[in-house]
């Protein structure tokens, strides 16, 4: 959404240091055949972006599962995906609200490949001791942002999900991370603006109002300057997933609300983060 200019070239920022650092990649030990990742959400974003970063991948560790709910939608997937179409990308249709359709898809593509090493099956990954579990949530899935209250909660409820996961399947050699960007540059920004602008305020308070266009301000001013692009996330993933031991967060945008991470996990009390929030979204209102 910012020009080339306005945006900064992006690390993984650490949830227990200041400084941004960039993440520790090992190989692991593998047989020479694949990793099979299996990926939801294809269609456009962040989906679509890493599963064409992992079916790209120079050295052809990856074989991809590329699913989405409508494969009317697969034609932007089919583009972007070239020559890997079909060698190392597949698209399939995945409604993932179905169990059924769930159970029926890692059947098939466990019967085709034996396993899969990335993102899902979860009663496989167990059996074998040994998988990845990588879950898109958002930097708003971490410290909850004004008017934004509903997809805060959808992504707490993600992060609680991970967290209280990842101990147990830790016993079993699966390693469950969070990937946390903050704005990126996918239709799911303008999505976002079209509902907000559909929203009706007007029986709304007039402070509430004032500062639900001061909120807005602020949105829009990050998203110009400090929006990623979803390749950028996506490689990130891709390190995510070859590290030997990776770590439960990682935010992919260290330029976007610095310190405000850190403050919502040095404070038990969560006042740190909320002044932090309340000084950036609010700034003219006392």
């Amino acid at each position: 959404m910012g020009s080339a200019g306005s945006r900064r070239s992006t690390t993984v920022a650490a949830t227990d240091a200041q400084e941004q650092q960039q993440p520790q990649v090992e190989e692991l030990d593998e047989d020479g055949s694949p990793r099979i990742v299996f990926i939801t959400g294809c269609s456009t974003g962040i989906g679509l972006a890493t599963a064409v970063v992992l079916a790209s991948d120079a050295d052809k560790r990856f074989k991809v599962y590329a699913t989405m709910r409508n494969l009317g939608k697969k034609a932007a997937l089919e583009e972007a995906a070239g020559k890997t179409l079909g060698e190392s990308l597949f698209i399939k249709e995945l409604d993932v609200c179905s169990e059924e359709a769930v159970n029926s898809l890692v059947k098939e593509i466990e019967s085709e490949e034996g396993r899969i090493d990335v993102l899902a099956a979860l009663p496989g990954m167990k059996a074998r001791k040994k998988g990845r579990i990588i879950n898109v949530s958002s930097i708003i899935g971490v410290n909850g942002h004004p008017f934004s209250e509903i997809y805060s909660a959808s992504k707490f409820a993600l992060e609680g999900l991970t967290e209280s996961l990842a101990p147990t399947l830790r016993k079993f050699n699966i390693r469950c991370s969070l990937v946390e960007p903050g704005p990126v540059t996918t239709s799911f920004n303008n999505n976002a603006k079209s509902l907000r602008e559909g929203i009706d305020s007007s029986t709304a308070d007039d402070k509430t109002q004032a500062l639900l266009q001061e909120a807005l301000k602020e949105m829009y001013r990050t998203v110009t300057e400090h929006s990623q692009t979803a390749e950028e996330v996506a490689e990130i993933i891709k390190n995510v997933i070859l590290s030997r031991a990776p770590h439960l967060r990682y935010q992919t945008n260290s330029q976007y609300a610095p310190g405000e991470v850190q403050a919502k996990f040095s404070d038990a009390t969560g006042d740190k983060a909320i002044d932090l929030m309340e000084k950036r979204f609010y700034p003219e209102t006392k």
